[in-house]
């Protein structure tokens, strides 16, 4: 066999040897992009949870404003809260007694 045959069947093998070194090289670098993806992926879900969340309450105090701007829904929020209109007087109520409850025997 002559020396250029012996170095034609090298070239293959070396080239293998390159993709094999260019391969172990680039994995750290693919693992840390791979990673930084993921981390972006889980954050925008994330994200995007929140947002709806906003979107919600921001129909909710939308609703509530529309209802307190109008004399009857400020009364009615006064009232929830305990408010009470001039000259009212708060309703109380006595505890009743256990002695109450029982039947009388005739």
């Amino acid at each position: 066999m002559s020396k250029a045959g012996v170095g034609k069947r090298w070239i293959p093998f070396g080239l293998w040897l390159l993709v094999l070194w260019a391969g172990w090289e680039m994995t750290p670098r693919t693992v840390r992009i791979y990673h930084q993806w993921w981390q972006t992926r889980t954050e925008v879900a994330q994200q995007e949870q929140e947002y709806q969340t906003l979107l919600r309450e921001q129909v909710e105090l939308r609703a509530q404003l529309q209802r307190v701007s109008t004399p009857l829904g400020m009364e009615a929020l006064a009232r929830e809260r305990g408010w009470l209109m001039p000259g009212e007087v708060p309703l109380q109520t006595q505890p009743i007694e256990e002695s109450a409850l029982e039947p009388s025997n005739p």
